[in-house]
């Protein structure tokens, strides 16, 4: 007959392997989260920013960035960048410049891992150094999940 610690011991091994995840940034959401917005660039502006505030009660944890403007022309340069605040100090992140479609498309398309608190903006900013004179319009979206605030 096996002794109760080995008995316990054997329970305790098992429940470790077949337990869910538990912990907040697990293999599965159970809160999904997305958000789109667009922004317009003013004439005289090189650049704009779109923003959201992550829902009181959760934290986000961002997976993927993309954004998109089209220039006036195909050599002018463009940046895109994502702002977060976690832990209550805010960062701006840079963002990768990829072309689109068009020669005059600028876009990004990232996976990240970044965090931001609950109550906290998250912000896309888009930049265009070419074109001022003339209002451009640009797009973004993020993806990722929400955990409840610990």
């Amino acid at each position: 007959m096996k002794s109760p610690l080995f008995l316990s011991l054997a329970l305790l091994s098992a429940a470790a392997v077949f337990a869910p995840a538990a912990n907040a940034q697990s293999a599965y959401c159970n809160k999904p989260f997305q958000h789109y917005g667009s922004v317009v660039l003013n004439q005289g502006y090189s650049g704009a920013t779109g923003d959201f505030t992550v829902p009181a009660g959760y934290r986000l944890k961002i997976e993927y960035v993309s954004a998109g403007l089209r220039l006036s022309s195909n050599d002018g340069r463009s940046a895109f960048a994502i702002l977060t605040t976690a832990g209550g100090s805010s960062t701006w992140h840079s963002l990768p410049i990829l072309t689109g479609y068009a020669l005059n498309d600028r876009m990004t398309s990232s996976a990240v891992s970044l965090y931001a608190d609950p109550g906290t903006a998250v912000r896309v900013e888009i930049n265009r150094n070419t074109g001022t004179n003339l209002i451009g319009y640009g797009r973004f979206s993020v993806t990722g999940c929400l955990y409840p605030a610990v």
